[in-house]
């Protein structure tokens, strides 16, 4: 069984390139792409050992592929920013099986009879005779560097209408979690990264202390952790604090933009007063700010921007840097029902200019942002 990634654009992103050429400790990705693919490593351990993992440049498609992979049906992980690239994929090669998954509507490839489409890891393991606990095998990277990715609970309870992360909030077991920072052994590493959507919601979320220890001894380099939240929890008494004990370096905050109006329209649980409390809580306890800002989101103007900006310069001696999301219309959110793509740019986070941004001032701001942040990095 093939397991095929494309090679991710990195070398497009001045903000990510500056900040991974080193200026931030433990900030460190594999050459190919941004992080490593769970979903790859979900599949080499419910298959091992019949899986190869092989990365293709998405500038080489519509390709035939080679004789090797006819031998063998090929798995791949479907998003709307690639899904173009993989139907090239399959309907350039009928001869191959794609065994497909991911977070876009299946009926995209619906008249495509060399396609089988899973709902889950669990739907793939069952059509396969395979009892799936979402076990993790890491073979495929031994020895990359990188910023591996930990779950305490997957979902989220607040109803952003960008966002298409399932609504149901489920936490995982203690066992379970403890058996992937084992799987971590064989990367390279120095920083966690959390992947709960909203740090903090679940209730077993103070297993993160649990987790700092384990880490600190299988590593005494391990420097801590990287989590993302928003600014109401962040603002909460105490909450702060314990993320300053429980080993959390940066924290990735939800402000997207400074301006309540916007974070109304977009149901965000957030303000700007709770955005300013939430940056003092943080730089009390010593922790790096690293603001999550979106380009794009209806209602945006010259002003709101400059809005945005303003709070980021204001803030910088507390950020480490910014982390700058072009708005992507994704499949299933309210959002996709308000501006309905009608680019496949639409549901690209990469790509700047949408159709419904006729305004030039959009890239005008983004660019400022990228500056903003790039001065970030330069302390």
């Amino acid at each position: 069984m093939q397991l095929l990634q494309f090679r991710s654009r990195i070398e497009d992103d001045p903000l990510s390139a500056k900040l991974y050429s080193g200026v931030r400790p433990g900030y460190w990705r594999p050459k190919d792409f941004w992080e490593i693919p769970i979903w790859a490593a979900q599949m080499e351990a419910l298959m091992w050992p019949d899986c190869h993992f092989r990365i293709l440049d998405p500038r080489s498609v519509p390709c035939k592929l080679g004789q090797t992979e006819k031998e063998r049906p090929i798995c791949m992980s479907v998003l709307d920013c690639n899904k173009h690239l993989v139907k090239s994929l399959v309907r350039f090669n009928p001869q191959i099986m794609f065994l497909l998954g991911g977070y876009i509507d299946p009926n995209y490839f619906m008249d495509d009879d060399n396609v089988c489409w899973f709902n889950s890891m669990e739907e793939f393991a069952t059509t396969h005779m395979k009892s799936y606990d979402g076990a993790l095998d890491y073979g495929a990277f031994v020895g990359k560097h990188c910023i591996p990715r930990l779950t305490l609970s997957t979902g989220c309870l607040h109803v952003c209408s960008f966002c298409s992360v399932p609504k149901k909030l489920e936490e995982r077991s203690p066992a379970y979690i403890m058996r992937d920072i084992d799987a971590m052994a064989d990367l390279r590493f120095r920083l966690v990264y959390i992947n709960d959507k909203t740090f903090g919601q679940a209730k077993n979320y103070p297993l993160l202390a649990t987790a700092n220890e384990l880490l600190k001894r299988q590593d005494d380099n391990f420097l801590g952790f990287i989590i993302q939240t928003t600014p109401l929890r962040a603002a909460k008494p105490g909450f702060a604090k314990f993320l300053a004990e429980a080993g959390v370096k940066y924290v990735e905050l939800g402000i997207e933009s400074y301006n309540d109006p916007i974070l109304r329209a977009m149901h965000k649980p957030s303000s700007e007063k709770k955005c300013d409390e939430a940056a003092l809580a943080l730089r009390m306890e010593g922790i790096s700010l690293v603001p999550n800002i979106m380009v794009g989101l209806p209602g945006e103007t010259p002003a709101t921007y400059a809005r945005t900006l303003k709070w980021l310069q204001d803030n910088q001696e507390e950020c480490s840097h910014i982390n700058l999301y072009n708005l992507a219309i994704y499949h299933g959110t309210p959002l996709a029902t308000q501006l309905v793509p009608q680019w496949k740019e639409d549901q690209d986070e990469n790509v700047i200019q949408k159709s419904w941004s006729g305004e030039r001032y959009h890239e005008e701001a983004y660019w400022g942002f990228v500056g903003c942040g790039l001065q970030m990095l330069s302390h």
